[in-house]
């Protein structure tokens, strides 16, 4: 995919509704580097609802490619195809290079969302894009996911669902979650996991990532 040149500005955020919506980016000096992936026009536009994470809407948030850090940049997450978007100068829209992102984040309403890109390797487990939780001797991650479902409005148009999967990452083997006893049985002493989600009175749900967050902590805590 080549580089494309930009302006020598500031970037900003934009709505957009269109295939290649009239947006105007910004950037600020040699950032070139940013600007590397291919023109982007939506195929879905047919579709009820939309493919992307929180919004439509372009998102502040960062982006990481290769070690260098940008920082003010105007996302979204398309999260049917696992691509990030960014808007171009000229008015389109760029679908950033995937191969050359290590990691962004996302701010939707006063919360920050970072992403990790985890590539594929010989082990064969997940790749693409995944929330970051929690980082310690385990990692907490979501993989967030769309998919179009039939002529699901009015019984006349298709249109987008949203799902999730959670994934605990322990000694470099990704386990999918898909209930707390999941996660227990990756402890290292499970009676005492146990233990701690009888006494602490957590509410764990896979509808709530976060909700794993406490038990996750625990068993790394009890595993040192």
């Amino acid at each position: 995919m080549p580089d494309l040149a930009v302006d020598n500005q500031l970037p900003g955020i934009y709505p957009t509704e269109q295939a290649t919506p009239s947006v105007r980016i910004d950037t600020f000096p040699d950032n070139q580097t940013l600007y590397n992936g291919r023109m982007w026009q939506n195929p879905y536009f047919e579709i009820r609802e939309n493919q992307f994470l929180f919004s439509q809407m372009f998102l502040p948030g960062s982006v990481t490619m290769r070690g260098t850090s940008f920082s003010h940049v105007s996302i979204r997450y398309d999260i049917f195809n696992d691509e990030i978007q960014i808007p171009y100068y000229s008015g389109g829209i760029i679908q950033l290079n995937k191969e050359l992102v290590d990691s962004f984040s996302i701010v939707f309403s006063g919360k920050e969302y970072r992403f990790v890109s985890i590539p594929a390797d010989s082990s064969g487990g997940p790749t693409g894009y995944f929330n970051l939780l929690y980082h310690g001797t385990s990692e907490l991650l979501v993989r967030y996911i769309k998919k179009i479902e039939k002529l699901s409005v009015e019984g006349k148009f298709d249109g987008f669902y949203e799902l999730h999967k959670i994934f605990i990452k322990k000694d470099n083997q990704f386990h999918p979650i898909r209930k707390k006893r999941d996660a227990v049985i990756l402890a290292s002493d499970k009676r005492a996991a146990r233990k701690f989600l009888r006494s602490s009175g957590y509410d764990i749900s896979k509808n709530e990532p976060e909700s794993f967050l406490p038990l996750i902590q625990f068993i790394d805590r009890r595993g040192q």
